[in-house]
């Protein structure tokens, strides 16, 4: 009976420190999206379609912590340690004044992101 409250006694106040250590990370789930070109007949704006296998890297200080690949879907998750992010990735459309896009993760938590690419370009001669 006495090891038996022990050992309740040693679960009741270590699950609380374990519980904290698994939630220190939260997930991004982000979606990959090409802006319309001339080949897309959007019937609403904005015209975007998923665009797959996009590495996308996330960056802390500097350094690379992450980088996935988009799925067909355009969709990428991650999980990261609560903290910001710089979130890159080729062709990325940039925001005004150059500033670099950022993402805030929550411990326990899903943060959405939408990662934007530049329009592939025209294809064939402009016309005279």
């Amino acid at each position: 009976m006495i090891r038996f409250v022990v050992l309740a006694l040693v679960l009741a106040v270590t699950a609380p420190v374990v519980g904290v250590a698994a939630t220190d990370k939260g997930t991004v789930e982000a979606r990959v999206v090409r802006l319309g070109g001339t080949k897309i007949k959007c019937v609403r704006a904005p015209c975007v379609v998923p665009e797959a296998r996009v590495a996308v890297s996330f960056l802390r200080d500097g350094v690379v912590i992450a980088r996935v690949r988009s799925a067909k879907d355009g969709i990428v998750r991650v999980r990261l340690s609560a903290g910001v992010y710089t979130v890159r990735a080729p062709e990325l459309v940039p925001l005004p004044g150059g500033k670099p896009r950022r993402v805030r993760v929550v411990a326990g938590r899903t943060v959405k992101l939408v990662v934007p690419l530049l329009a592939p370009p025209a294809t064939g001669a402009a016309p005279d």
